[in-house]
């Protein structure tokens, strides 16, 4: 049995309280129209996506009632948010010492690292010990969000290029070539010259 999502009431609006199965299918759904390729645009997502999300996340959890707006925009919101906050303790210029355990999926940093660092950010302090089970998967999502420089390039444009690679690359002319090679130096070693006797 599905227990529903709480609505919490905050600011004169209905608030959702995403349940770890909800974002797992909405990152899921994310990492699917990612792949896809329909509507990821250079500095975020194309006009649309959202419905697309919808209809994916309904066909994951047919009874959520998740609409497009406002639940999975402000969820999609709240991930990019965390994920950023994440990715620049990882990544930022000023933020050495702190790594990403990938068993207990949390950030990871020695004591001195963490108090220098909540010194200017402590807000963050939440991220100390706390998993985020789906940083891998928002590099993906998100990742060329964050990249930096005119042509950077993220984990997914890294992958489409080895698929695109691997579609390119026809094994079978590897194959012919290596057996052209075979036989140009087959026919190499095979011309003789006729045998002369050893002078005395």
């Amino acid at each position: 049995m599905d227990i529903p999502t709480q609505e919490i009431r905050g600011r004169g609006k209905n608030k959702r309280k995403w349940k770890y199965e909800e974002d797992a299918k909405l990152v899921e759904a994310l990492l699917d129209m990612v792949n896809v390729g329909a509507y990821k645009a250079e500095n975020g997502f194309k006009p649309g996506y959202l419905n697309y999300v919808e209809e994916k996340m309904q066909v994951s959890l047919p009874n959520s009632g998740l609409k497009a707006k406002p639940h999975i925009e402000s969820r999609i919101k709240t991930l990019r948010r965390d994920f950023n906050i994440v990715y620049d303790m990882l990544n930022g210029s000023n933020t050495s010492g702190f790594g990403f355990d990938p068993i207990k999926k949390c950030v990871t940093a020695e004591k001195a690292v963490w108090e220098a660092y909540l010194q200017s950010h402590s807000t963050h302090v939440i991220w100390q010990n706390k998993p985020f089970s789906f940083y891998d998967d928002l590099l993906v999502i998100f990742g060329k969000d964050r990249a930096t420089g005119n042509n950077a390039d993220g984990p997914a444009d890294m992958m489409e290029e080895i698929q695109r690679e691997e579609v390119n690359n026809d094994p079978n002319d590897d194959v012919e070539t290596t057996i052209e090679n075979d036989l140009e130096d087959l026919d190499a070693s095979m011309s003789f010259s006729p045998l002369q006797s050893p002078r005395t």
